[in-house]
């Protein structure tokens, strides 16, 4: 949320994924550029993904994994920016919207996953929720994970 609504700086956020994950190896590290989500809904002003671009650009290094809340319709209409992220990482695409209390469909998921297998190789997309399921209800929960699945048995 910091980098996002310029409180927090590249350099800042480097040095502590990077002093995190100074002696671990053996796993896969992954970070979550978190919005915030408080009564479903973004704490973050600026919900675009470019602020966020220079740190993606720097922690190739020190993070393999990346999840980004692409639900978000800021993030998603500057999801091209991907192109940009060091290509050694993986993409989380959290397409998965767990801020509405509908269920999307595989259908549904389906187009934005075809878009993003045009920006990002399969072998770095991960399918997954924009944020935690843990705040929404179990069937919610359940049945936003099974249209995730349906959609990701697709490709």
């Amino acid at each position: 949320m910091g980098l996002a609504d310029g409180a927090w700086q590249t350099e800042a956020a480097v040095e502590l994924v990077s002093a995190i994950f100074q002696d671990v190896s053996g796993i896969r590290r992954s970070i979550h550029l978190c919005y915030g989500d408080f009564m479903a809904r973004s704490w973050a002003h600026n919900r675009q993904l470019r602020p966020l671009l220079a740190t993606l650009r720097r922690i190739g290094d020190v993070v393999d994994r990346v999840v980004l809340e692409l639900s978000l319709p800021e993030q998603w209409r500057e999801r091209e920016l991907l192109l940009e992220v060091d290509p050694r990482m993986e993409i989380a695409a959290g397409i998965v919207d767990v801020k509405s209390p509908r269920i999307q469909t595989a259908d549904e998921l389906a187009p934005m996953c075809e878009q993003l297998l045009e920006l990002v190789a399969q072998r770095r997309l991960v399918l997954c929720p924009s944020c935690g399921l843990g705040r929404r209800s179990v069937p919610l929960a359940i049945g936003k994970t099974k249209a995730m699945v349906a959609c990701a048995a697709r490709f």
